[in-house]
């Protein structure tokens, strides 16, 4: 099997036409060796639709049968639905593992079932697939390159959380409606122009039943759509289309004037083979596709997914064009290509794109965005989640920065492909065959055609200290998002840096719930809100060392009261210490602090700031008007209130004890000895005082 057939290229999509589903009309009658046998026949032509019924039929009357789990765990996995071939995968290899020979035998079965993990997302359980593919000690062909892969996704595989980590996903996927994306794979799209949206698809609603006399009666073919509010349905491009050949992969000029794709059938060994064509736009439209020439399409290779781009060279823009091929020369199975225009107009001889883009494995899918000068391309070799994965690269033609992944907003472990921009650094289209697209066959034999879109980061930078301004480092900070009214629609947590700083990346609109905790500090927890537009430029958030636990009031000897002031609080005052607030008052029956409370509080505020262990008990007193429950509840809201204005003026909550005493203990009588009513006393019983419980 050639990389062409295996990976996702051309194959995939052009054959999907010609194999499916023809099961349906294979005779029940058939005996049991005639149905492995015809099963065999279907694999070995790559046939893996019209397989797997005849495999699946084949162990059912037989579960011990090796070389059918074989072939249909493969059959799965070729048509990439991954899910039920790691559950062939399984009952396969429990068949084979205490025989060595059948190890060896079949040994492209753990390396395969390895990829069908990553797709899942069991990246554990994969890493385990492939080191057992490391291990087997199996003479043939294709086992150095291999091996060589494996490696690859072995440290795919131990890195994939770096592509979630602690920070926000920039961007969203949605599927695009039915009038683009039906039961076959829509692939290729390429935007026109802001509403207009070129890509390849087979147009039937129906299963498609093809026969050998006519190979190429229904052919992938390239249809445009177009939105104004929402989409309309999608109509052939006949100026572009072969009429008996598949014709894909669209891709346009910067300036529009000129239009590549490619040409494909399939030739005799089942495999697809395409050639690049050109077509150019004059006052008259656009003109007959020329297929390029000095070697850009090789004979017995496949040429495709042509992109256009630029290179600046001695103050002028050269033109490029990128395309895919499996030519000799390459680095592994598809390899990234270029070619120059010279100055009278012609494709240079095309060169490798090198060892930074192209890997041992596959890189396809070429987009060269103008405005960034990034190169974005899909590989399943490079570091990623697994099948094809989007990457992004700057650089000259020859000369590469390493890859970057797109992350796992962008990213799934199927096969993630087609990246373009519709409005640069905005949004996007992809193509992908993740959970969600809808298939003919299979749960991901199909692909869909996905509109990207792109959120602005936002950063606030913030610092963790001690109640003395000094930096907390290994301070843990943990973040509920919400976002776009979605609650907690993603978490993350870090540790602070020796400075006690961090970092909160977030997107428009967010509301954070924000928990920084630390042995020997009590937890602080603060609420944000992008929405109101008020974030600080720096957050700074302050622990308190943790102190005993409060002790009750009857634990301690009372001292005689005293007025509280700014010169008694400056004495060395002890345990016990009872501090009557003289000017803390309250209205009959309120809870609302007089406005003559404030200077007295904010002396006890400064008091406890400076002397960060002491903890103190808040004793609400009222006069004796009323029922006396009411008073009790009064009492204990008018202790609640004075706590709250504390912790609001940055106390601890777990330094302060709010007790309500009701009507219990009177300072001054609240009527005369005559029966008369005392204003004057009653005011001074609705008191506070201060106990010190601890220092």
């Amino acid at each position: 099997m050639t990389a062409s057939t295996v990976c996702h290229a051309e194959y995939f999509k052009m054959r999907l036409l010609l194999l499916i589903l023809m099961w349906a009309v294979t005779l029940p009658s058939l005996a049991q060796d005639d149905t492995f046998k015809q099963a065999e026949g279907n694999f070995a032509a790559n046939d893996f639709y019209e397989a797997i019924p005849l495999y699946r039929r084949m162990v059912q009357s037989n579960p011990a049968h090796v070389q059918s789990w074989y072939g249909l765990a493969e059959s799965y996995y070729y048509s990439r639905d991954h899910g039920r071939a790691v559950e062939a995968y399984n009952k396969l290899i429990r068949l084979i593992a205490d025989d060595k020979g059948m190890v060896k035998s079949y040994y492209l079965v753990y390396y395969h079932y390895g990829n069908s993990l990553m797709a899942l997302g069991q990246y554990d359980e994969a890493k385990n697939a492939f080191l057992q593919f490391m291990k087997l000690r199996v003479k043939a062909d294709d086992i150095a390159r291999l091996k060589k892969l494996a490696n690859y996704k072995i440290k795919s595989c131990k890195s994939v959380d770096k592509f979630y980590g602690n920070e926000l996903i920039d961007y969203t996927t949605e599927r695009l409606p039915a009038e683009i994306n039906g039961v076959y794979s829509e692939f290729a799209p390429v935007w026109m122009d802001n509403h207009t949206l070129l890509y390849t698809t087979i147009k039937e609603d129906t299963i498609v039943i093809s026969t050998d006399e006519e190979r190429f009666g229904v052919t992938n073919k390239i249809y445009r759509a177009t939105r104004d509010i929402a989409w309309e349905e999608s109509e052939e491009m006949a100026v572009f289309n072969h009429p008996y050949r598949h014709t894909a992969n669209g891709a346009f000029s910067s300036d529009k004037k000129m239009f590549a794709y490619t040409i494909c059938q399939e030739n005799k060994g089942h495999e697809v083979r395409c050639q690049v064509y050109v077509s150019v736009k004059s006052n008259k439209g656009w003109g007959e596709p020329r297929k390029l020439k000095n070697k850009i399409n090789v004979k017995g290779a496949t040429n495709t997914q042509p992109a256009f781009g630029t290179i600046k060279k001695r103050g002028k823009s050269i033109e490029v064009l990128y395309f895919v091929s499996d030519r000799p020369g390459g680095k592994g199975g598809l390899d990234l290509w270029y070619t120059t225009k010279d100055k009278k107009g012609t494709w240079n001889s095309p060169r490798n794109c090198g060892p930074a883009v192209n890997t041992p494995g596959n890189e396809i899918t070429p987009y060269y965005d103008e405005e960034t000068e990034l190169l974005y391309f899909s590989s399943d070799t490079h570091e990623g989640l697994g099948g094809y994965d989007v990457f992004s690269t700057k650089g000259n033609t020859r000369s590469w920065q390493r890859p970057q992944n797109m992350g796992a907003g962008i990213n799934t472990g199927f096969d993630d492909t087609y990246f373009s921009w519709r409005v640069a650094g905005q949004d996007a289209t992809l193509v992908s065959n993740r959970p969600g697209s809808v298939s003919v066959f299979g749960d991901n034999c199909c692909d869909d055609i996905y509109f990207v879109s792109r959120h602005q980061r936002h950063r606030l930078p913030g610092f963790v200290v001690t109640a003395d301004s000094m930096p907390l480092d290994a301070a843990e900070v943990e973040i509920s998002y919400t976002e776009n009214n979605a609650p907690d629609s993603l978490s993350a947590s870090f540790v602070t840096a020796a400075d006690g700083a961090f970092v909160i990346d977030y997107l428009e609109p967010a509301v954070f719930n924000i928990a920084v905790s630390k042995t020997g500090y009590e937890t602080t927890i603060i609420n944000l809100s992008s929405v109101d537009k008020t974030f600080p430029d720096t957050l700074y958030i302050s622990l308190q060392e943790k102190l005993k636990e409060l002790e009750t009031k009857t634990d301690i000897e009372l001292l005689e009261p005293q007025a509280l002031s700014a010169e008694k609080l400056a004495d060395d005052i002890s345990t016990g210490t009872v501090l009557v607030m003289n000017n803390v008052y309250f209205n009959f029956g309120e809870t609302t602090l007089q406005q003559s409370a404030y200077n007295e509080l904010d002396v006890l505020v400064t008091y406890l700031q400076t002397n960060s262990r002491v903890t103190i008990e808040i004793g609400g007193h009222t006069d004796s008007k009323g029922d006396a429950q009411h008073n009790l509840k009064l009492s204990q809201s008018r202790a609640d209130a004075i706590k709250d204005y504390l912790v609001s003026h940055g106390v601890s909550q777990e330094r302060l004890r709010a007790v309500g005493y009701g009507e219990e203990k009177p300072i001054a009588a609240n009527t005369y000895e005559d029966g008369r009513d005392n204003p004057e006393g009653r005011q001074l019983n609705r008191r506070t005082e201060i106990v010190i419980l601890s220092k």
